[in-house]
């Protein structure tokens, strides 16, 4: 596995940097590249965590009114973020994680979106327009990041 990543780490320096691996490549070097750089990185900090929280909030919101259980809850949004990453409709693995889904719950149950009332499902809804309107803005800067020449995800080795 450390040497997968080693590999992976080399690929994506091969793509940001050329020639990273050269004796004039020095710590100065990169810093002064960097310096000169124009890096788009939202859609790579919080673009996992706005994807997962934004499953979460379209199943809760598909609940309508009903109350939800948070590890059902959980276990499904699990389920359809490997699903919707198989079907390249999720721009991170990432996104599939049991942590972030368990942060959004938390973040619906402060929202007192959790619990089955009257009327809940509509605000429920109003979360999850939220999550997509965010998560369409985060992808408009994955294609400017991708506009610009800048690699938008390395997996398993290759530019995906």
């Amino acid at each position: 596995a450390t040497r997968d990543f080693a590999g992976e780490m080399a690929a994506e320096y091969d793509l940001m940097y050329p020639g990273w691996q050269d004796d004039q490549f020095t710590p100065e070097v990169v810093l002064e590249e960097a310096r000169q750089m124009k890096l788009v990185l939202a859609h790579r900090v919080i673009g996992p965590f706005l994807e997962a929280y934004s499953v979460l909030a379209d199943e809760l919101a598909a609940a309508g009114d009903a109350p939800v259980e948070q590890k059902s809850l959980v276990e499904t949004c699990l389920k359809l973020a490997k699903q919707k990453w198989l079907q390249k409709t999720l721009h991170s693995p990432e996104s599939i994680s049991k942590d972030y889904f368990v942060n959004a719950f938390q973040l619906a149950k402060n929202y007192k979106l959790v619990d089955g009332r009257p009327g809940v499902g509509e605000e429920r809804e109003a979360l999850a327009d939220e999550l997509r309107t965010m998560v369409r803005r985060i992808d408009d800067l994955r294609h400017i990041a991708q506009a610009s020449g800048q690699p938008v995800l390395i997996v398993g080795g290759q530019n995906g």
